[in-house]
């Protein structure tokens, strides 16, 4: 009960001070749950209805959801986001450690928890894997240089098809829901086209499978941001994950490291703001720079991705117009003649110290 109160204390001085003109938005909703409703101080809930209360504190995860722009994370960031010294939140760290040595806990298991209906929602209105397997006649991926490197030297799992004249290359964003796998859309790589991707949402896969969209669109747009996220609704909130631009290098980083990843390939702006747990990785390239400096001054930690490939590997990243993760992993197989071993291990004893949110670390993008 004391940890209960001192949460809801810590909420409610952040509440005064994110909404200190609106006195509805600084109240607390209690569930019969045990969960609390507050009103999310990353999107600001809604303009108007002031007494909304879209954002869920879970207690028993020290964790938190927004159901209105899908923020979400652990709790002590929360708290360390919003200016809560660290000394207060000591007890807090203790229990989230605790927390934390228990069997991982995804965005879908809290959902469950919290409110089951949501789970029969997310079934209603997803595609089930096998007949979206069927639909585009997919099968494991051929036909492509990229591709073939990846069959051979790494599990291509559920989430990793091609077309069968190897033309096409697609990346299923997988939901596992009571034991099934779904599909919420899907990113299609033209192998031979100029375009490098588009991308099949749901409300488009529908209409390929002759379905109804319409009596579901109102669920559509309710956790669409979550759904067009890759791997989103799979992530552990105990713990920090990695951020990529493109699917195919959050797939690979995740089989090579273990570590959980996401993509965000295209989603807004205001979700990737909402990530406050996240380590940002960046491509080397003239756009990657300008995201990498914008993040660090906004406190957040990157990946220092070049300072990476020069100290680790000996690479100098301005020697390409554009290296992403998985060129990377290409280019040392094919150009130095590394094996997949061999870059897994350096990848794995170096990767966590050169993560950074110092404004200073700027000289190393």
């Amino acid at each position: 009960m004391e940890i209960k109160n001192k949460i809801e204390n810590l909420i409610a001085e952040i509440l005064k001070k994110q909404f200190s003109s609106i006195p509805q938005k600084q109240t607390i909703k209690y569930a019969s749950n045990g969960n609390l409703y507050i009103a999310c101080t990353f999107c600001g809930d809604s303009k108007t209805n002031l007494n909304k209360k879209r954002c869920c504190i879970y207690l028993d995860t020290l964790s938190y959801y927004c159901f209105n722009c899908s923020a979400s994370g652990n709790l002590i960031y929360f708290f360390k986001h919003f200016g809560i010294d660290s000394y207060d939140l000591l007890d807090l760290e203790k229990i989230n450690l605790e927390i934390t040595n228990k069997p991982k806990q995804t965005i879908l298991d809290i959902f469950e928890k919290s409110d089951p209906t949501i789970i029969q929602e997310l079934k209603s209105i997803l595609i089930p894997y096998n007949e979206v397997i069927k639909l585009y006649d997919l099968i494991d991926p051929i036909g492509d240089a990229k591709l073939e490197i990846l069959k051979r030297n790494l599990i291509i799992n559920d989430k990793l098809k091609s077309s069968k004249n190897g033309n096409k290359l697609y990346i299923l964003n997988t939901i596992k829901i009571e034991n099934e796998l779904y599909i919420s859309y899907i990113n299609i790589k033209n192998i031979n086209s100029k375009f490098k991707y588009y991308i099949l949402n749901l409300e488009q896969i529908y209409k390929d499978i002759r379905k109804e969209f319409e009596p579901i669109k109102h669920l559509y747009e309710k956790y669409n941001r979550s759904l067009n996220i890759f791997n989103y609704l799979n992530l552990n909130l105990d713990k920090q994950f990695f951020v990529f631009e493109g699917e195919l290098d959050s797939l690979l980083f995740e089989q090579l490291t273990n570590i959980q990843s996401i993509a965000l390939s295209g989603a807004s702006k205001e979700l990737s703001n909402n990530l406050i747990n996240a380590i940002y990785f960046y491509d080397a390239d003239a756009t990657g720079l300008k995201k990498s400096i914008q993040t660090l001054k906004e406190n957040k930690n990157i990946f220092l991705f070049s300072k990476f490939c020069k100290d680790v590997f000996n690479l100098n990243t301005k020697q390409f117009k554009k290296l992403d993760f998985t060129d990377l992993i290409l280019y040392l197989i094919n150009k130095q003649n590394m094996s997949l071993d061999e870059i897994k291990n350096k990848i794995n004893t170096n990767i966590n110290n050169y993560i950074s949110n110092n404004q200073l670390d700027v000289l190393f993008i």
